[in-house]
């Protein structure tokens, strides 16, 4: 078994993909990402900017100094970016959660790569780091965010609003949840 801190320089290979933690290389690449308004409407958040950039990626880097949340850059065979993958590790009465997260440039949508991707980053959780339970949530709006989470095996466990106003409206959060198989049958 890896130690818990070892995911978070953990590199991942998901066949023709593979990922690795976010450096000061991927920067341009994270920005054209997360200033993509497709992407950032998908999730509910305002586009992020040459000012405001900035900021979120500091903010990342102290996340990821506490080893309490980790980003990988998801790149295909070519080098070429295609999205981000994120978990964050919570504490819940010792046991092992992990909170993911992941965002595709439009180009790689509705080619399965979201499911296939995100399946294999939650078995790596459970498999390699231990995790007894994964979480996720998505925008109601996010229709088709909502479907991958299920075809991957998560289950809806609630709606509720966090205070998140996006274009003028309150955003409605789904939460999913799935257990490693040894907590399946307890």
């Amino acid at each position: 078994m890896l130690e818990l801190k070892d995911l978070f320089v953990h590199e991942m290979n998901f066949g023709e993909y593979w990922a690795k933690p976010v450096s000061l290389g991927d920067y341009d690449d994270i920005f054209s990402l997360m200033s993509n308004d497709l992407v950032r409407g998908m999730s509910a958040q305002e586009t992020l900017n040459e000012t405001t950039f900035p900021e979120w990626w500091k903010m990342r880097a102290d996340q990821r100094a506490l080893s309490k949340t980790q980003n990988w850059v998801v790149r295909n065979s070519v080098g070429e970016m295609i999205g981000l993958l994120t978990a964050k590790n919570i504490e819940n009465n010792r046991r092992l959660w992990a909170e993911i997260g992941y965002s595709f440039l439009p180009e790689n949508w509705g080619k399965g790569l979201a499911t296939s991707l995100t399946t294999k980053f939650v078995d790596l959780l459970f498999s390699d780091f231990k995790f007894n339970h994964v979480i996720a949530q998505a925008a109601s709006t996010n229709l088709a965010s909502n479907k991958v989470l299920l075809k991957c095996g998560f289950q809806f466990q609630r709606s509720f609003f966090e205070g998140i106003i996006f274009q003028g409206k309150e955003v409605v959060l789904h939460e999913y949840i799935k257990n490693a198989a040894s907590e399946e049958s307890d």
